[in-house]
């Protein structure tokens, strides 16, 4: 066992006071799938790199018949808290006021705020029909099926979105880091 093969990060969240008192056995990344053509239609150049952009394009793209984003919407284990939090971290705002020394909640802060606001947005207005009970698998289908124009969903899930005997979008997605707020 080599403990530098670990992602430091993960190694860190399952230690207290320099004791590692287990292994992580999953972490993965959240990215930004899109279609190309239907950026490409609407003059977009580049995948949207604040929250700003990501609402500006949203407004660009979305139509009813595909909608602009797909992203966890159901509460719970596998749903939206996933997804707020990049909208929370990426606002500046943060779940405690200095982990783990203050466990004071802090998801009521200015910075909290506007990243719920901007996920909230995004769910409401753009995005898939019941976007609020919507769970990685009904953003993965709509992205595979060419449904949606903007997915943000986890990285391994690439691989059934690019499922050559299901996708409809081979050769027209794009990849690109999720967009950040003044947070990161």
């Amino acid at each position: 066992l080599n403990v530098d093969d670990f992602i430091q990060s993960t190694m860190g969240a399952l230690a207290q006071d320099g004791t590692q008192y287990c292994l992580p056995y999953f972490a993965a990344t959240v990215i930004m799938y899109y279609q190309i053509d239907i950026f490409e239609e609407a003059g977009i150049t580049e995948p949207p790199t604040t929250f700003e952009e990501l609402l500006e394009v949203a407004a660009k793209v979305h139509t009813e018949e595909i909608p602009a984003i797909a992203m966890r919407g159901r509460p719970g284990e596998a749903g939206n808290i996933w997804h707020w939090t990049m909208f929370l971290l990426g606002e500046g705002g943060s779940y405690f006021e200095d982990f783990p020394n203050d466990f004071t909640p802090t998801v009521n802060s200015e910075d909290a705020i506007s990243g719920t606001e901007v996920y909230a947005e995004l769910m409401m207005n753009y995005s898939l029909p019941n976007a609020a009970d919507a769970v990685y698998d009904d953003v993965v289908i709509a992205m595979q099926q060419g449904n949606v124009a903007i997915a943000i969903e986890g990285a391994p899930l690439g691989g059934r979105i690019l499922n050559p005997e299901q996708s409809r979008v081979i050769g027209n997605l794009g990849f690109a880091v999720v967009s950040g707020g003044d947070g990161g």
